[in-house]
């Protein structure tokens, strides 16, 4: 064969039905089609169907075009294909040269496309050495700007499902942030929100002895207003101990004063 590349096609002499190709060998090409409709796994089911229906013998392979340019393959092909129509009315499955747009998989196809991809996301977790190995390839990463707001975009206006939330909620849950990681988060979120506060709705000023950082989130709190808060809590259980106790209507009167001091001893058990 003097010339190598082109477009090709496989005929079926029963019906006139064609399977319209490109390829840079022919010989190749066609010893490739050949051996996987042989072997019943060629990538076309409709050719594949009929080569099982009227066997090897009702087919031909001719070239239809021989193409230098191989560049040119994919759009030299393309016309053929759409010239014989053959992904209507021959074996092509797609209307495309080159990829697969445009086909509709049938129902079982798309059953094997769920199954694979259920049994994809049950595979084996990561063990404790491939964790470690992950983490410190990550550890320094930098992510660039354009990076962060593909992310950002990306995010926007999307709904947790469920599950989702459960597994944020389970990762979170007995996680305890340093103080550095307090501080931070406290320095990352200045000018934002409650960080523009310089006193609590009280009144009370957010000064460093009178400034309480949550464990698990960071966020900034007012002392005064949680002593005053843990010693109203315990005034409430005593009355109700003491009400249980004597049959009678207790009340409890703290001051303020008072009251922050009493809760000293509570702080550190809440």
């Amino acid at each position: 064969m003097p010339y190598k590349s082109g477009v090709y096609k496989i005929e079926n002499k029963n019906n006139g039905r064609v399977y319209i190709g490109s390829a840079v060998d022919f010989k190749k090409r066609w010893r490739q089609h050949r051996n996987d409709l042989n072997s019943g796994r060629h990538h076309s089911q409709k050719l594949q169907r009929a080569w099982n229906k009227y066997g090897e013998d009702a087919f031909v392979f001719a070239v239809v075009e021989i193409v230098f340019d191989e560049s040119e393959l994919l759009t030299r092909e393309q016309a053929w294909i759409d010239f014989w129509d053959s992904s209507k009315h021959g074996y092509n499955i797609s209307p495309t040269a080159g990829n697969c747009r445009g086909v509709v998989p049938s129902e079982a196809a798309r059953a094997h496309m769920s199954e694979a991809q259920r049994r994809r996301g049950k595979r084996k977790p990561h063990s404790e050495e491939s964790k470690r190995k992950m983490s410190i390839a990550l550890k320094g990463r930098i992510i660039s700007e354009s990076a962060r707001a593909a992310i950002s975009r990306a995010h926007k206006g999307r709904a947790k499902s469920p599950t989702e939330c459960q597994n944020i909620s389970k990762g979170k849950k007995g996680k305890h942030l340093s103080e550095e990681h307090c501080k931070a988060l406290s320095t990352a979120h200045t000018g934002k929100g409650n960080a523009l506060k310089t006193h609590c709705p009280h009144g009370h000023p957010y000064s460093t002895e009178n400034t309480y950082f949550a464990p698990k989130t960071g966020y900034r709190q007012c002392l005064t207003c949680i002593r005053a808060r843990i010693a109203r809590r315990a005034a409430y259980t005593l009355a109700k101990k003491l009400r249980m106790q004597l049959g009678m209507d207790v009340e409890i009167q703290i001051p303020p004063a008072q009251g922050s001091d009493w809760a000293d001893g509570f702080l550190l058990d809440a």
